[in-house]
């Protein structure tokens, strides 16, 4: 990646989440976004990974272990690397834990986005094709509505992008 290409890619980055959070609403959208910020929430409040605080819903998100706390089925890669916003949003005064850590998939999503840009800049298209490859992937797919979620979907993308982007930077490297 040259310097060149930097410039118009952290636009892409800022512009797409720009547009992010001009949609961007405080809301769990499923009993599994809210038991992955479970797990967030308990390891910034108490420092500990149960969630024993859905206990309200039963069975349905979590499984209680030996200790007789409950405990998320979700995998924890989203939870952890949520840590960040939700340690910014307990100190920060009026954020809030959960405002801010359902930001995550909003940097996620930009970032992947920069991703598909960089990869397809990578593969000698001009800059316009491949601005325009991010732009649409970030404004014209799911990708949008997932960027309001706290699902691991947009987490799992990003990964597959860097994979793709990591074999085209190794397969094209003289």
């Amino acid at each position: 990646m040259n310097r060149a290409s930097v410039r118009p890619q952290a636009w892409l980055f800022l512009f797409l989440l720009a547009l992010y959070l001009l949609s961007y609403n405080a809301i769990f959208h499923s009993s599994d976004g809210l038991s992955m910020f479970a797990v967030t929430d308990s390891l910034v409040r108490r420092g500990a990974l149960d969630t024993s605080q859905l206990e309200w819903m039963g069975l349905q998100q979590g499984s209680y272990g030996p200790d007789e706390l409950l405990y998320s089925r979700k995998g924890p890669g989203t939870s952890l690397l949520a840590l960040p916003l939700a340690w910014l949003g307990w100190w920060v005064p009026g954020w809030g834990v959960a405002t801010t850590v359902l930001l995550f998939n909003s940097f996620v999503t930009a970032a992947t986005a920069v991703l598909l840009a960089s990869g397809t800049g990578s593969l000698g298209y001009p800059r316009r094709v491949s601005l325009g490859v991010g732009l649409v992937f970030g404004a014209a797919t799911l990708a949008w509505p997932y960027s309001k979620t706290f699902f691991s979907d947009p987490l799992a993308g990003l990964g597959l992008a860097l994979a793709w982007w990591a074999c085209l930077r190794y397969r094209l490297a003289p």
